[in-house]
């Protein structure tokens, strides 16, 4: 939904997104999603931009633990990444707090030339988890998101019906869309 939602506020790139599609119907049936950098990007930067939740990797810990820094953590408390905090952090990221549509559209590429999709797990993107345990299912929602915004894309313009409103419910660390946040769309 924050996808969709972000192109509402971001129409300008829907074009650029259209045209992408276009060129990538026109290629053998076999190479369709291998060929979207600019959807890839735009899919990862939303979700770097309006995490799911704002924690990410969470673990209990089993037995007392005690860092070579001298942190000690109990067993039987949580530990877990800040998720949205260092997705938002300027360390990593330039203009960390903009939503940038395209930002990582160099890294995603064309096929065999991209170096990072959707579905990578990176430092400081932890969206899918950590290296140790990732989302197993994480190739499936990427593949489900892209097949939607295709038929999207290709079959309907959209809008937001209130363009100022806010996007976000969050409930302790989770951030939900809004509820009753209406898109309206219109068949091409």
């Amino acid at each position: 939904m924050f996808s969709i939602f972000r192109l509402c506020q971001h129409p300008d790139y829907t074009q650029p997104l259209i045209n992408e599609v276009e060129a990538m119907l026109k290629l053998p049936p076999t190479d369709h999603y291998n060929n979207l950098p600019l959807l890839e990007s735009f899919l990862r930067e939303t979700a770097r931009h309006d995490p799911l939740d704002s924690l990410s990797v969470q673990r209990k810990v089993l037995k007392d633990f005690t860092f070579a820094d001298g942190t000690h953590v109990p067993a039987g408390n949580v530990i877990c990444v800040p998720q949205q905090a260092v997705m938002r952090d300027s360390k990593y990221y330039d203009r960390p707090d903009d939503f940038l549509p395209f930002r990582f559209a160099k890294e995603c590429g064309v096929g065999n030339d991209a170096t990072q999709k959707f579905t990578d797990l990176k430092p400081h993107f932890y969206l899918w988890g950590a290296t140790a345990k990732p989302c197993p299912g994480r190739w499936y929602a990427s593949a489900v998101m892209q097949q939607f915004f295709v038929h999207l894309l290709t079959k309907y313009n959209f809008k937001l019906e209130n363009p100022k409103a806010d996007l976000t419910y969050t409930y302790t660390t989770i951030v939900f869309p809004r509820p009753g946040l209406e898109i309206l769309l219109r068949e091409r």
